[in-house]
């Protein structure tokens, strides 16, 4: 397997060998061995494509297995928390604790009750601990990272998605990971962001310094840098994501929904999407009422395209 380099530049992110439909690991899975079969039919794991040419497989929005082919046969990697390692224990013996690797896929599947169970019985541990693609230290402060992921889990599940945790560097330093990517009517790609209603960062005591505002910034700032990477007349993120269209096929994953899909371009916002789930559950009080109207007014204001009308009416009818 080559070397990966890390990208210097955004346009690196997009690059032919980031991604290739060819790669050993794809045309293995395309033979649909048991143990990949396996995952496939089981309701409650989800794969996505991962650069340079890795799978990973999730549940509950963890990455219970990411694959790659190292040259001779396809490996595994987990962090080894979900294989039954306690980190007090291994930090007193000095054993290693965090991700291990060159497992065989084989050997997790037996394995995958127990992975199941260390991961929704445990919320403490962020279930993007084992994630290669995530920012280190993106959500070393975020106590609702763990919901946050099981909600988007359950949205991509829907089939409605083709891609969660898209994450790049900006040219200008910026790390950015969007969480959910789907296409439109029109096919064209739909970068989207989650947050759950109660996340502070969608109003702060002074809502003109809500961290929303700065993420949603660094997003448009992305859709901005990445319509103009071109190959020829085509845009690179176009090509990728149609890369990854081919792959989910060609191992057998792809949403029914997004077969024979071409993709016509990029949509030229990022959309907030506000799961509010969570005030279902809870009676009308003016404190949510208001916090529903700071964020409406809080995200219009500043033009960004959200679902804010839908969650202040769906609050409105169930909670009267």
């Amino acid at each position: 397997m080559a070397k990966q380099s890390n990208p210097r530049s955004l346009k690196d992110y997009f690059q032919p060998e980031v991604l290739d439909p060819k790669n050993p690991l794809f045309e293995e899975l395309a033979k649909d061995p048991l143990w990949w079969k396996m995952i496939r039919e089981d309701k409650d794991l989800y794969v996505n494509v991962r650069k340079y040419n890795r799978i990973n497989v999730y549940y509950r929005g963890a990455s219970v297995m990411s694959l790659e082919h190292d040259g001779k046969k396809i490996t595994a990697e987990i962090h080894n928390h979900y294989l039954g390692v306690e980190k007090s224990i291994a930090t007193l013996l000095g054993a290693k604790y965090g991700n291990v690797k060159s497992l065989s896929p084989e050997e997790l599947i037996c394995r995958l009750p127990l992975i199941k169970k260390r991961i929704s019985g445990n919320s403490k541990f962020k279930s993007n601990l084992a994630e290669t693609d995530i920012p280190r230290g993106e959500f070393d402060n975020d106590k609702d990272a763990f919901s946050e992921k099981a909600v988007q889990a359950n949205m991509y599940l829907t089939g409605k998605y083709i891609d969660t945790e898209f994450a790049v560097r900006l040219d200008d330093g910026t790390d950015i990971r969007i969480d959910l990517i789907s296409l439109t009517k029109d096919n064209l790609i739909q970068f989207e962001e989650l947050k759950l209603i109660g996340d502070s960062r969608l109003r702060s005591g002074d809502l003109e310094k809500s961290e929303i505002l700065v993420q949603m910034g660094n997003y448009a700032t992305f859709i901005k840098d990445v319509s103009q990477l071109k190959n020829g007349n085509k845009l690179m993120v176009v090509e990728y994501y149609q890369k990854v269209l081919e792959i989910l096929d060609k191992i057998h994953v792809l949403p029914r929904r997004f077969k024979g899909r071409e993709i016509a371009g990029l949509s030229d916002y990022v959309h907030l999407f506000i799961d509010d789930s969570e005030y279902y559950k809870k009676p009308k009080h003016p404190r949510r009422v208001k916090r529903l109207a700071d964020i409406k007014k809080l995200l219009e204001s500043h033009g960004i395209v959200s679902n804010i009308d839908k969650a202040v009416r769906s609050y409105n009818q169930f909670n009267k």
